[in-house]
């Protein structure tokens, strides 16, 4: 979960996870980094209110807007960058994201 005022949290679908990392600046830079690639990329991602898992073999990425909800199913080779994908931007910068929040 990544936030405008840097709250940024990483939760896992199997349970878990690392709350508060946006007190870093390493994780506030590849916060905003994620937020602005997903801005740039929002007409990729469909309004829908779906909230269940994605399709086996997929990674659901949720963007969160004033007007409402996006969301945009990945294949596992793309998020994993074994494949190129037209989100690669947003794919990457979700990446850094948890690569920081590990390393903090």
């Amino acid at each position: 979960m990544a936030l405008t005022d840097n709250t940024t949290s990483l939760y896992s679908s199997t349970g878990g996870g690392t709350i508060g990392g946006g007190g870093r600046q390493a994780v506030v830079d590849a916060t905003q980094a994620l937020l602005d690639a997903a801005e740039r990329q929002l007409a990729f991602f469909l309004e829908s209110d779906d909230t269940s898992h994605p399709p086996f073999g997929s990674v659901r990425i949720f963007v969160v807007t004033p007007s409402g909800r996006r969301v945009a199913d990945v294949p596992d080779d793309a998020f994993w960058s074994r494949a190129d994908h037209r989100l690669r931007p947003v794919i990457d910068a979700a990446q850094n994201v948890v690569t920081k929040l590990r390393t903090v």
